[in-house]
């Protein structure tokens, strides 16, 4: 069954501590995890909204059922206002936990900084 790609915006709503992982929250569940009922595909990731300052720099980790899937990505590179901006996708994703890390790098991370967009092939 076919249906219409589905996005998705993740963030982390408190201040982050510097080299230090924290779980991005769904802001439509306020969960820090999707539930994925069906296999799906990521096809995109990009940041919502640019992070505050240019020093601002964040690693992103893509989990699964809490389990890292050794899958990075940097906010520098899903920046949607860059020639040089890198897509993520196709990433094909078994039923079961989606989860999102965000690491602020060398740099503050102010509450709301952390911001991406997850564009599914489906829904859940």
């Amino acid at each position: 069954m076919s249906m219409e790609p589905i996005q998705r915006q993740m963030t982390n709503p408190a201040a982050g501590v510097v080299n230090t992982p924290a779980l991005l929250q769904d802001t439509v569940t306020n969960l820090t995890f999707i539930q994925l009922n069906v296999p799906n595909t990521i096809l995109d990731m990009y940041n919502s909204v640019e992070p505050a300052a240019a020093a601002d720099f964040y690693t992103y980790e893509l989990q699964k059922n809490s389990i890292s899937t050794g899958r990075n990505f940097f906010s520098t590179a899903m920046n949607t206002g860059s020639a040089g901006r890198a897509a993520v996708g196709p990433i094909r994703l078994a039923a079961g936990q989606l989860q999102m890390s965000g690491t602020p790098v060398g740099a503050a991370a102010p509450a709301g900084d952390q911001n991406i967009v997850i564009k599914f092939s489906n829904g859940f």
